[in-house]
């Protein structure tokens, strides 16, 4: 029996999961079958179910559905429910949605075991108040930041975020033009903004990097030639030299929603160099 997995999104025909999670399936030699599938807000929901419906064992969400998927599972994990968002639902066999965030645990495990980039201590700017930016907070402010700053186009969703994770760490906000008025340095720059789908990036100032800082991207590229998005060659025009896309995030996050469904847990080392080979 083949177990058939999707995901959510729009748009989703840029995404390199269905190759990820083929690669997984032939590592650990399970039997899977991961689509990519186009939803709209207002048909999400059935969707999701009509998916689960015809024997999908479970499903990945992203932009823009993973505060709808929150809302839509029966059941959430401790890292869906502090982030209010789901990126991976499992279906269970009463029919229930069971919904997981596996987004910060795969951002620590790139930048931290990857990378080898340390966040405690340190001044941690993320740029975008999103989905990306929600799932993110809280692992990050476990990390225990030395300061943890939110910067966004509309400075009220910044501070949302900032009251809705108070509990956890302070977190300072502000809109782009009081970030460059500000001119302080970052030694950890996250872009979490979903510009990058669209080759454009967020107006960051030059003042937030210095050549030890480290930019990291949660988009990538499909290229092994080009692989820096538009956040990563402003980073490195302003002289950062450590810059990082989120294919590494991509990987990791997905490695533990196989787990979630699988219960084996993917060599990402092994699977990344094939990911963008013969695309």
């Amino acid at each position: 029996m083949i177990n058939r997995y999707t995901l959510f999104g729009n748009p989703v025909e840029h995404s390199l999961s269905p190759r990820i999670h083929q690669l997984f399936g032939e590592q650990t030699q399970r039997r899977v079958e991961y689509t990519a599938t186009l939803s709209s807000e207002e048909s999400f929901a059935a969707d999701v179910e009509s998916f689960r419906d015809a024997g999908g064992r479970g499903c990945n969400i992203t932009v823009p559905f993973k505060s709808q998927a929150f809302e839509l599972c029966d059941t959430v994990s401790e890292a869906a429910r502090i982030a209010g968002a789901c990126n991976t639902i499992k279906f269970l066999a009463d029919g229930t949605l069971a919904g997981h965030n596996t987004d910060g645990s795969g951002l620590l495990q790139d930048l931290k075991v990857t990378i080898g980039f340390e966040i405690t201590g340190k001044n941690v700017l993320i740029i975008g108040a999103g989905g990306a930016t929600r799932g993110a907070l809280f692992p990050l402010l476990a990390q225990q930041p030395s300061r943890l700053v939110i910067a966004n186009r509309t400075l009220q969703r910044a501070e949302q975020l900032a009251k809705e994770f108070a509990d956890y760490g302070e977190i300072e906000t502000f809109d782009f033009e009081q970030l460059a008025a500000l001119g302080d340095a970052f030694d950890l720059v996250l872009n979490a903004t979903s510009a990058g789908l669209h080759g454009e990036t967020a107006p960051v100032p030059q003042a937030v990097f210095t050549t030890d800082s480290c930019a990291y991207d949660f988009s990538y590229t499909r290229s092994i030639e080009n692989p820096q998005t538009a956040f990563l060659k402003l980073a490195e025009s302003y002289g950062c030299t450590n810059i990082n896309n989120g294919l590494g995030m991509l990987l990791e996050q997905a490695a533990d929603a196989f787990f979630i469904w699988e219960d084996v847990r993917p060599k990402t080392r092994l699977i990344g160099p094939q990911v963008l080979a013969n695309l």
